[in-house]
């Protein structure tokens, strides 16, 4: 049951998204903010219940829409229920009330004197709440009444209707079909496309990386510690090539198939969802191609080390605009507390690269709904920088593992989202050319920050 209303919560926050995207349709914010506080307090975060309560209720303020904030103080006014905190409880429940009477909102009105009938009884006013408790069963009776009338009514109306409307609707449904699967036709073409391309760009810098790599060796015996840091580099760098890479390509070849499998059946909600897994699965190949070629760059001695006087928190905030969209679809706000400009000594490509691994991986361990700040601070001649979240947080067992280059360390994100462990590895690498400190600290469910050192370039 769990799974399933975290899957429904999933689809209202994409939904509530998706919607939202169109001027139009935010005077519905209400409905769905509502929806989302729901479906927390079923899954009994009352915290998170109580913040998109709140959120719905200024909403349906701002529109102007009674009925709407009527709803909004009956949702609050039952989660302070449910928290004993019966006073506040009271004062929204209340307010609610004299809304559903003055509007006649049946529903509601029949739902607050269940509310006000527990709310008396918890006071010990036995009499009170017997009034409240017998007006809701009378309310309730009168509308169940109601709805069998008018349910009768409806399906009388529809079996009318019916006959007329389906040969429209199979017309228009035939009409609509033809159109999806022509696009989805060129979706499927454009999409193989892009998998052969990046199938070839695997392939030719698996090819040259294996030369690195062997070249790499060959310098590396002259020492016993170094023949073994190769050793741990090589064994890494095959893990990563034949599990991580190939999985996503796994499932772009293999969703490729039922994608045009789907398309033949017609089968519309399955080509959207093979669509995206396909998308996904593309995305998650570029980002592993990207951090495999820095650090096949980095270990070959290709990568130029070019440091220059940079303005820290301009990139900082460069790279929180890149990640805007993607925060978004986890509802995460990500924030710069530092003002005005603050000048390191670094090399542009290799710090960006830093700021964009741990931005990335506090996306990936912080819950919908959560955030992230980044923040430095001059101390020592140095440039102190954090990147901390509110995310699920780390052991101290698994702190210890995060920087070893002979461990290869990999976590699930908050919606399974997989990482290979170079990142962090490539950052410990580049900040330690810039002859800094990377570190960081943690508890579990206490969220993480992760803190690094540059060379200070006063202004």
């Amino acid at each position: 049951m769990k799974k399933e209303f975290e899957s429904a919560l999933e689809y209202h926050i994409l939904g509530f998204k998706i919607y939202n995207e169109n001027e139009n349709n935010r005077r519905n914010n209400s409905f769905f903010l509502a929806n989302i506080g729901m479906v927390y307090l079923e899954l009994g975060k009352i915290d998170s219940a109580l913040y998109y309560f709140n959120r719905s209720l200024e909403q349906a303020k701002q529109i102007n829409n009674e009925h709407r904030v009527a709803i909004a103080e009956s949702n609050l006014g039952k989660t302070y229920l449910k928290l004993g905190k019966i006073e506040t409880a009271v004062r929204f429940i209340d307010k609610s009330y004299q809304h559903a009477l003055n509007n006649s909102y049946q529903e509601l009105l029949r739902d607050n004197l269940f509310a006000l009938s527990e709310i008396e009884e918890l006071r010990g006013n036995v009499n009170s709440a017997l009034v409240y408790f017998k007006n809701a069963i009378a309310l309730r009776d009168s509308l169940l009444n109601k709805k069998e009338i008018s349910r009768f009514t409806e399906l009388t109306i529809k079996q009318i209707q019916e006959k007329e409307e389906n040969e429209k609707s199979l017309l228009k449904e035939n009409i609509k079909i033809q159109k999806v699967i022509i696009r989805e036709e060129k979706i499927i073409k454009w999409l193989l496309i892009a998998t052969g391309l990046l199938l070839l760009v695997a392939l030719i810098f698996i090819t040259r990386s294996r030369e690195s790599i062997m070249k790499l060796n060959s310098k590396l015996r002259k020492s016993e510690k170094g023949l073994k840091q190769s050793n741990a580099d090589k064994d890494k760098f095959f893990s990563i090539i034949s599990h991580d890479l190939k999985s996503p390509f796994s499932a772009i070849i293999g969703f490729s198939n039922l994608l045009i499998q789907q398309v033949k059946e017609k089968n519309i909600e399955n080509i959207e969802k093979y669509s995206n897994i396909i998308y996904n699965s593309s995305q998650k190949a570029m980002d592993l191609l990207s951090n495999l070629m820095e650090w096949s760059l980095s270990h070959t001695g290709k990568m130029n080390f070019t440091p220059e006087k940079i303005d820290i928190n301009n990139m900082i905030n460069e790279n929180i605009l890149f990640f805007t969209d993607i925060a978004k679809q986890k509802l995460i706000t990500i924030t710069n507390k530092a003002n005005g400009s603050l000048f390191v000594n670094a090399d542009n490509a290799m710090i960006n690269t830093v700021l964009r691994n741990l931005i990335s991986n506090a996306i990936k361990f912080t819950t919908s709904g959560g955030s992230i700040q980044i923040s430095s601070e001059v101390k020592n001649n140095k440039v102190k920088i954090s990147v901390s979240d509110t995310g699920v947080g780390l052991s101290k067992t698994t702190i210890e593992k995060l920087f070893k280059s002979d461990i290869q360390y990999s976590t699930f994100g908050t919606q399974n989202e997989k990482g290979t462990g170079l990142g962090l590895m490539l950052c410990k690498e580049f900040i330690e050319k810039h002859q800094g400190e990377i570190w960081a600290s943690s508890g579990l469910a206490k969220g993480s920050v992760f803190y690094f050192t540059l060379p200070y370039y006063p202004s």
